[in-house]
C-alpha cells in the first residue's frame, strides 16, 4: 500500500501496512505479535 500526500491517513490504513512488516527473526508479523 503506497500512501501519498493526499491521502487521507487513516488507522485502518496503518494497521494493514504493519501486518507487511515481519520480525527479521521469525516470518511473524508485527501486527500479529502484539507489538
Amino acid at each position: 500500500m503506497e500512501v501519498t500526500m493526499a491521502d487521507e491517513l487513516t488507522a485502518e490504513a496503518v494497521l494493514e501496512t504493519l501486518k507487511t512488516v515481519y520480525d527479521p527473526e521469525i516470518p511473524v508479523n508485527v501486527v500479529d505479535l502484539g507489538l
